[in-house]
């Protein structure tokens, strides 16, 4: 699944809200966490400047 985001910037500060991301920021600190997200993106950035991410979703629906 595409997930696209504007700019660097943009995707930087939605993924810094995410459950396993605000982990990250608790035990390394805010700044550090924004040094690894922007350095992940770099390889997802497209000419125009957004990011393009391809994400897979495991998803299991099961009965009891």
């Amino acid at each position: 699944m595409p997930l696209t985001f504007a700019d660097e910037s943009t995707g930087v500060w939605a993924l810094l809200a995410t459950g396993p991301v605000r982990r990250v920021v608790e035990h390394a600190g805010n700044h550090a966490a924004r040094v690894a997200v922007k350095a992940a993106f770099t390889r997802f950035a497209q000419p125009d400047g957004s990011v393009l991410t391809i994400n897979v979703y495991w998803v299991l629906v099961a009965r009891t």
